[in-house]
């Protein structure tokens, strides 16, 4: 899995298998994908159309509420925007591609 925030790579299961059995388990899917999370954000008509996705704001390296260093993301810490406008944010917050 590419770490957003990090920039990192990181192996969440060992084979395809082992993949397949975890991706189905609700603390996976609550860990890794913020499952809970999105669902509050739809309950407060936070959902993003075709080519959007959910951003922190602001990004984790800016201040922000990190996931990756267990702090707690609240659904008033995103927002929705277009996903190639986040991805670049997220490239020059970790200085990739300079």
């Amino acid at each position: 899995m590419l770490d957003v925030f990090t920039g990192q790579l990181q192996r969440i299961a060992e084979s395809y298998t082992g993949f397949i059995q975890e991706v189905n388990e609700q603390w996976w899917q609550e860990f890794y994908l913020h499952s809970e999370l999105v669902w509050q954000l739809h309950e407060s008509d936070k959902i993003p159309g075709l080519g959007q996705c959910y951003a922190i704001a602001p990004h984790p390296a800016l201040g922000g509420p990190n996931p990756d260093n267990g702090e707690v993301v609240d659904s008033k810490d995103i927002i929705v925007m277009d996903v190639v406008v986040w991805q670049s944010l997220c490239a020059q917050m970790l200085g990739v591609g300079q």
